[in-house]
């Protein structure tokens, strides 16, 4: 999986679906996701999610005036061989 960069409301609950269709992308069916998270001390809900999950989801609430970027490592989990560590960026808007 490549980096994924994305944006989401502070306070609204997110869904992310790693899509296969992007260069550099090739997401097997069934894959599953778990994701840690950077520490970021002006973002709460930065809870990490070790049961393999089919999408990437949380809610994050900005705790400051200015826009945040979040980092997720994610371990995608799948039948086929060749496992691969990606990272997903969250811009969280104010």
């Amino acid at each position: 999986m490549i980096a994924i960069t994305t944006s989401i409301c502070s306070d609204i609950a997110f869904d992310i679906s790693p899509d296969g269709s992007l260069p550099g992308n090739y997401i097997p069916n069934n894959t599953t996701y778990t994701w840690t998270y950077v520490s970021n001390t002006s973002v709460n809900g930065l809870d990490d999610n070790a049961t393999p999950s089919p999408s990437i989801v949380g809610e994050l609430i900005n705790t400051s005036s200015i826009p945040q970027v979040v980092t997720a490592i994610v371990t995608p989990q799948s039948s086929v061989a060749g496992l691969c560590e990606g990272s997903l960026l969250i811009s969280i808007l104010r």
